[in-house]
């Protein structure tokens, strides 16, 4: 009988050193994705306050260039006409399209939340951000296989072209995870 309990602590220490291994690799991971979007919405914080720093005090012709590096769990960064308005359905094939929108309200939305949006003073001609059309690509495909999440590099052109016009037009940019390391 002796021999069945060795067994049965042998087995049983092993099992609870899984889950514990386990559960600390999880909280790990819920801390780099807490950390990646804290950084994110800092990110798209300074965007709007240059946006709305250009509505305000921006004379016309005044011009900026901001890069925002977005992970991959932001659905989309936009503008709207209404207060908490949803991003289209398609947007992520909008932000591949690189095409625009029109209002006075600057909204981001991470997948599975509703939107947060905020009053900017001018009407703003924006650019989709975010996670681009969820199709397959080589870059996407590459970093499933390797465990890394791409991010998305956006560089805005910010730029007031009336005294009540603001547009703000992007370029985009797949970066690796191991590209961001320096």
């Amino acid at each position: 009988m002796k021999g069945v309990e060795t067994w049965i602590l042998v087995i049983g220490g092993i099992i609870l050193g899984s889950i514990i291994f386990f559960a600390g690799v999880q909280i790990i991971l819920n801390n780099i994705m807490i950390t990646e979007k804290q950084n994110a919405i800092q990110q798209i914080a300074t965007l709007y306050d240059k946006i709305q720093r250009t509505c305000l005090v921006g004379g016309i012709g005044e011009t900026y260039y901001y890069t925002i590096t977005l992970p991959e769990y932001v659905r989309a960064v936009y503008v709207a006409k209404y207060d908490e308005e949803e991003p289209p359905d398609k947007v992520s094939v909008f932000i591949s399209e690189k095409r625009v929108a029109n209002g006075t309200y600057f909204c981001y939305q991470f997948f599975n939340e509703l939107p947060k949006c905020k009053k900017i003073e001018c009407n703003i001609t924006m650019s989709y951000i975010g996670s681009p059309s969820l199709k397959d690509d080589l870059f996407s495909l590459l970093g499933k296989i390797l465990g890394s999440t791409p991010k998305y590099e956006y560089k805005i052109l910010i730029n007031k072209t009336d005294y009540h016009n603001v547009i703000a037009v992007t370029d985009i940019k797949v970066l690796e995870e191991n590209e961001n390391i320096r």
